[in-house]
């Protein structure tokens, strides 16, 4: 009972600092092109918040079975059609912008994770059932490479980003107890010196001021579109995923196992966030450049703060507890 409670109170921990980061790095995505501090910034955030999130996934999905799953997909489907009209609308009233054909099967903003998701799940149960789990990992990390130099529509029903990040869903999936307490057994003052090692990488200037470098991370384009710069580009992305996984499990090493209150009951509720906030960055946003509001490190803060704060009020709502949780 204490080894899973421990489990639970990381998870739950890890996911909310998660949460947080996914917030924050969407806010200052409109800064990027402006200040390269916060391009570096939101390089680093981008290079192991959703790998570490899609790795979580995994490890709560090696047990799931085909009756369950069918239940959470549903359930999946159900919430990422309502946000995506939800999105879509938003869209259309604000930016005047109407997807058409598209509505249902490009996701808008970070709902492709939602679609991702059920994909990675259908495709582990269906190749554990043929193949064993590190001939899948192989597999894996091969369609990976594939989709990263495919010029197949990558935002179709984000085939391109569950592909480019299924390794990380398999590597969850592979991690046990006894990978967890090895990670949480390293010393925090070597984890620390690694983590901020890695956070100082994405202040090269090679890095930052490298054209669309932050498309590489996301994979919202194919390498070979980064002509004359292919090389280069693959370079940065398998650059990005080694520094990204020294960085998870830096990250993994250094958040609590102990039950932190608001941080670990709110780790439970990280998909309220994760629908709830692209609504309101994009309200917000549309607002700060209409009035042509000024940014301030002070001005991000306050929005990121009121940001966290809405959601957590929604998560406290009946009618999006039923909906959602």
């Amino acid at each position: 009972m204490n080894v899973y409670k421990e489990r639970s109170y990381t998870f739950d921990n890890l996911k909310f600092l998660l949460i947080l980061l996914v917030i924050f790095g969407h806010i200052i995505e409109y800064y990027i092109f402006f200040n390269h501090n916060y391009k570096s910034i939101y390089l680093f955030i981008y290079s192991f918040h959703m790998p570490l999130f899609i790795f979580i996934s995994g490890y709560f999905s090696k047990n799931i079975c085909l009756d369950k799953l069918k239940h959470t997909s549903k359930k999946l489907i159900y919430i990422y059609i309502i946000f995506q009209i939800i999105y879509t609308i938003i869209d259309y009233i604000i930016f005047n912008k109407f997807s058409g054909l598209n509505l249902l099967f490009v996701p808008n903003f970070s709902l492709w994770y939602l679609i991702s998701l059920i994909c990675w799940r259908y495709t582990f149960i269906f190749l554990k059932k043929k193949f064993s789990l590190k001939f899948v990992f192989i597999l894996s990390i091969i369609s990976s490479i594939v989709i990263s130099y495919s010029d197949f529509h990558q935002f179709y029903l984000a085939v391109g980003r569950t592909l480019y990040f299924f390794p990380f869903f398999i590597l969850g999936i592979l991690c046990n107890y006894k990978t967890l307490k090895y990670i949480k057994s390293i010393p925090k003052y070597i984890t620390l010196i690694i983590f901020i090692t890695c956070f100082s990488i994405y202040f090269l200037n090679d890095i930052y001021s490298f054209k669309n470098v932050q498309f590489i991370l996301y994979e919202m384009s194919s390498l070979i579109d980064m002509q004359p710069f292919v090389f280069k580009a693959t370079f940065f992305r398998f650059l990005f995923i080694i520094v990204g996984v020294f960085i998870c499990v830096s990250i993994i090493n250094l958040v609590p196992n102990k039950k932190k209150y608001f941080i670990s009951e709110e780790g439970k509720n990280t998909l309220v966030y994760y629908v709830f906030h692209g609504i309101l960055v994009k309200v917000i946003f549309f607002y700060v450049f209409l009035y042509n509001i000024k940014y301030s490190f002070t001005f991000i803060i306050l929005i990121f703060i009121s940001i966290v704060w809405i959601c957590y009020l929604l998560t406290k709502n009946k009618l999006v507890k039923k909906l959602i949780l």
